[in-house]
């Protein structure tokens, strides 16, 4: 499939092509200063790299952090399935999962989960702070959350998984927490848990609470596949927000969906 922007002709699959459509794709913006196209999807924006990524690998609620693409044939604007290399990295930056730099060089580390934050304490190294992140992770028993992917050897990982320590009790803290995913309508609510909305007509709706960014942002994904079908006119059934619900708030509000 080739599509036509104004400074240059993209390359994807057919298959692709269709799966950015379903998605609620708007259009392209093409970025000159980092050669990288970014999808406009109704209330976000994704660059294509990381979309592809998620659709190659078939599992778009793991996104890679900390990846390398590379174009076999040399054409950054072919997006063809065949042409796309990527390649692991791990490289320190402050978007790696509940770590934040210090003003002392070192790193901290904090998982904000069931309505409440815990803070791990602090590291001489990123990894070693990605690392308690993960193991807190399990050690609370939480299941279905995004982790770091640490790109290390795994004898080197599994020897600093194991030297690390908490207390005896995890003990969260007050704070208003800032979700992971800049691209999410979301919001921590104390108490309640992370809230997903969207705008109609001007008035933000609420479409649920859950417990984990990682839940609420598949809600989000579904919200959107259910917009796209619905103006289709094709049904499908919602499994992680209540279309009921927000019918009804959206009929108090008097505004149509």
């Amino acid at each position: 499939m080739l599509v036509k922007l104004k400074r240059c002709e993209l390359i994807v699959n057919d298959e692709d092509f269709l799966a950015l459509m379903s998605d609620g794709c708007k259009g392209f913006i093409y970025k000159t200063a980092s050669k990288s196209i970014i999808v406009k999807f109704e209330s976000y924006t994704q660059t294509l790299s990381s979309y592809m990524y998620s659709q190659i690998n078939d599992n778009w609620g793991k996104l890679l952090r900390g990846f390398k693409l590379e174009f076999k044939n040399g054409n950054h604007f072919d997006y063809s399935r065949e042409n796309l290399l990527y390649t692991r990295i791990y490289k320190s930056s402050t978007k790696t999962l509940g770590v934040s730099k210090t003003n002392n060089g070192n790193y901290a580390s904090k998982v904000a989960y069931n309505n409440k934050v815990y803070h791990l304490g602090t590291f001489s190294s990123e990894v070693e702070a990605a690392i308690a992140y993960n193991k807190v992770l399990d050690l609370l028993g939480v299941k279905n959350v995004e982790k770091n992917v640490v790109d290390i050897p795994k004898h080197d990982y599994d020897r600093i998984y194991k030297t690390i320590r908490f207390g005896t009790k995890l003990k969260p803290d007050e704070e208003k927490v800032q979700s992971i995913y800049d691209n999410i309508p979301i919001e921590y609510k104390k108490g309640k848990g992370w809230k997903l909305y969207s705008i109609f007509g001007g008035k933000k709706i609420t479409l649920g609470v859950y417990n984990s960014e990682y839940m609420a942002k598949i809600a989000y994904k579904e919200f959107n596949e259910y917009l796209h079908k619905r103006e289709i006119g094709e049904d499908m059934q919602c499994t992680h927000f209540n279309i009921s619900s927000l019918l009804n708030k959206l009929a108090k509000a008097k505004i149509s969906l």
